[in-house]
């Protein structure tokens, strides 16, 4: 049974919204659409009859549509009930920036960003240094571990990244809202 609230280094208490079960329909030409299937949480005690309910639902699906199913994906969703913004400057432009080669493949590289990047996690605060991720940084050094070989998450495609060689910097990304 999952508990209805989380809560992240005291900044946020995220509380089960709903939960989400989507299905990728191919028709005869490989197009793929998907469809989104929404229950309110409570409507199951748990995931493992929440997996039940959506394989009903597929069933019947699969009866209703002449599509065949590419994939799908259950999920529960999670939203802050009492969203607090941060502090002034805290903008989602101004990201971590990390690029590293992939495990077993040194032609091949991979890249992923933090935005609102915490100034703690770069090499100073101001100057050249504020603009170099701080790849000593015991969060830094774990966050690289979860996407490692040996680590459960992957970056994209089932690849991992070999941690000594990837490099971080602050990134500034284009942002038409203002």
């Amino acid at each position: 049974m999952l508990s209805g609230q989380h809560i992240f280094g005291g900044h946020m208490a995220l509380v089960e919204l709903k939960w989400v079960l989507e299905v990728g329909i191919a028709d005869n030409s490989g197009a793929i659409v998907p469809r989104f299937y929404e229950a309110a949480f409570g409507s199951f005690v748990d995931f493992d009859a929440f997996q039940t309910a959506a394989t009903a639902l597929m069933t019947l699906l699969d009866i209703l549509t002449g599509g065949a199913f590419a994939g799908y994906k259950l999920s529960l969703q999670f939203v802050e009930d009492a969203l607090a913004l941060p502090a002034s400057g805290v903008e989602n432009e101004n990201q971590a920036f990390f690029s590293g080669k992939i495990d077993g493949d040194p032609t091949d590289s991979a890249t992923q960003s933090i935005p609102a990047a915490a100034p703690a996690i770069f090499v100073t605060t101001s100057g050249p240094g504020a603009n170099v991720v701080n790849m000593a940084n015991a969060t830094v050094v774990s966050w690289l571990n979860l996407f490692d070989a040996n680590g459960p998450w992957t970056i994209s495609d089932g690849e991992a990244w070999s941690p000594s060689t990837v490099k971080g910097k602050r990134r500034h990304v284009k942002n038409s809202n203002g």
